[in-house]
């Protein structure tokens, strides 16, 4: 049995989603040492894992190295994820242990996991049981969790895959069309866009080489990185990754998921400058940025409200 202590940064990725993302993290990779199919190695690596997120020392780099190759996470991601779910997790020790291994050939396990301790606002949880398709590679027993490689696999066990019945993916992130409000309204670089009580004002964009934070990894093809402020006029502190969604299309309407928003509040009355970033094709042009709330923030809207779309001079 393992527990995380109070008072540590703790793992993503909507309030609603929190019990997810909490196991999510917990199967998200294996951990150190190991190496061996046996389920000692299992239990080893799984719980290693769990001690790199809740224990003494976190360390982002290294449980990023316990993803499969064939899904290798974003350091920002991953971060953004801890953060997220730390702002939400009361002070507590979080409980957990492997119950269950059982090895299903030379490099697959089935391992069942338990947690408990979790609170949530003030409200314990017990966590409850939860499996996980691991496999084996490079010496470390890694989670298939959120990796669509392994979807055949895991849906043959019975467990979540990444696409829906349909075939269709699943996804959390908000979209900007006639579903949600109607098409987005033309707005300027300058100009305050309301969103509830929140104001947003693109001010600029760029194209770097570097990424917009320490987490951050050197990017594919070029990244985009756009520049606001937001401007709090409500009663409480909140930030970009908890009140707003951001969309980045070219000439060609395609679109990319962001390196993630930045986590940090604004206090009521006052402003705040932040940046996000895309990683594009090198040769992609013609920029526009959609901006509107996140769906879980409750934010009330004016009546007909609908989306931003500022278009912009990048350099």
């Amino acid at each position: 049995m393992l527990s995380a202590m109070p008072g540590r940064a703790r793992p993503t990725i909507a309030v609603i989603l929190i019990p997810i993302a909490v196991s999510f993290i917990l199967a998200a990779c294996g951990g150190g040492g190991g190496g061996d199919n046996s389920e000692d190695a299992v239990r080893r690596d799984v719980e290693a894992m769990f001690d790199s997120v809740f224990g003494d020392d976190v360390d982002v780099r290294e449980f990023a190295r316990y993803f499969p190759e064939e899904c290798e996470p974003s350091i920002a991601e991953l971060s953004l994820g801890l953060a997220f779910v730390s702002a939400f997790l009361e002070d507590t020790a979080i409980e957990f242990e492997v119950t269950d291994v059982e090895l299903l050939g030379d490099d697959r396990a089935l391992v069942t996991m338990t947690t408990s301790g979790i609170e949530f606002f003030g409200s314990p949880t017990e966590g409850g049981d939860s499996e996980e398709l691991m496999v084996l590679q490079d010496g470390r027993w890694r989670s298939t969790s959120d990796c669509e490689d392994f979807d055949g696999e895991r849906g043959e066990l019975g467990l979540s895959t990444t696409t829906d019945d349909d075939g269709t993916d699943f996804s959390t992130d908000f979209s900007f069309g006639e579903d949600d409000f109607g098409p987005p309204r033309p707005a300027a670089l300058g100009e305050p866009l309301a969103i509830g009580d929140l104001v947003v004002t693109v001010t600029g964009a760029h194209r770097s080489e570097e990424a917009v934070d320490d987490f951050g990894e050197a990017p594919e093809g070029i990244y985009v990185v756009v520049e606001f402020t937001l401007a709090n006029d409500g009663s409480a502190p909140t930030g970009p990754w908890s009140a707003l969604q951001f969309g980045l299309f070219d000439e060609r309407d395609r679109t990319w998921d962001h390196e993630g928003l930045p986590f940090e509040d604004v206090g009521p009355g006052f402003s705040r400058e932040y940046e996000v970033a895309w990683d594009v094709p090198v040769d992609a042009t013609g920029f526009r940025v959609v901006v509107g709330p996140d769906p879980f923030a409750g934010l009330e809207l004016a009546e007909g409200f609908a989306p931003y779309e500022v278009a912009l001079a990048v350099d």
